[in-house]
């Protein structure tokens, strides 16, 4: 009876130890995840990433903006056509921004409805930033082998390095994006979460 009850009690410690083993390895071994670790984690890797020059859409607000900043000037009007101009860049313009095909005329070719827009291109290379974390959720993650976590935030661009009058060209007009909602895949790798990729 002895011997009964003792290999019993073995088994029985045996299966507790297991079950205590599989109840960490599930929860205690799998860190939370805060919204500043991960705005840290997706914006180390914003910072090895070349810094690239900006788009920007100008409209008819923004040209008189750079009119008055005197990134570009007057050159030629149509007398048969008053929404028709062309503006010259100055040497300050050449040092803020490029017209496509190396022009250094805006050719403003205003329609009636005044939807026209024209495409200038930033010198200055801008950098991302990662802000305002939206929502953390556990995921499965493609391409990751074990737990996986969402991270939905705000990427911005970092218009520091344009003077202000360019910075306003940027944000007055809406079809110039300096905000987008992105979304992150982090992986769990030896108990602590690494960035995996951004969607």
């Amino acid at each position: 009876m002895y011997v009964r009850f003792t290999r019993y009690s073995l088994r029985l410690a045996a299966f507790a130890a297991l079950v205590l083993i599989v109840s960490l390895g599930t929860t205690g071994c799998k860190p939370d995840l805060s919204n500043d670790q991960a705005l840290a984690l997706i914006q180390a890797d914003y910072d090895h990433r070349a810094p690239a020059p900006m788009v920007l859409n100008l409209d008819q607000s923004g040209l008189q903006d750079g009119l008055t900043a005197k990134y570009w000037e007057l050159s030629k009007i149509y007398p048969n056509n008053k929404l028709w101009a062309d503006y010259k860049l100055t040497d300050a313009g050449k040092k803020l921004v490029k017209l496509e095909g190396g022009k250094d005329v805006i050719e403003w070719r205003q329609d009636p409805q005044g939807t026209f827009q024209y495409e200038i291109t930033t010198i200055a290379p801008l950098k991302l930033k990662a802000r305002e974390v939206k929502e953390i959720r556990d995921e499965i993650v493609p391409g990751v082998k074990g737990p996986g976590k969402v991270v939905v935030f705000m990427e911005t661009k970092d218009l520091t390095a344009l003077p202000d009058a360019l910075q306003a060209i940027a944000r007055n007009n809406p079809k110039n994006k300096i905000a987008n909602k992105r979304q992150a895949d982090m992986a769990l790798e030896n108990g602590a979460w690494v960035f995996h990729a951004i969607e």
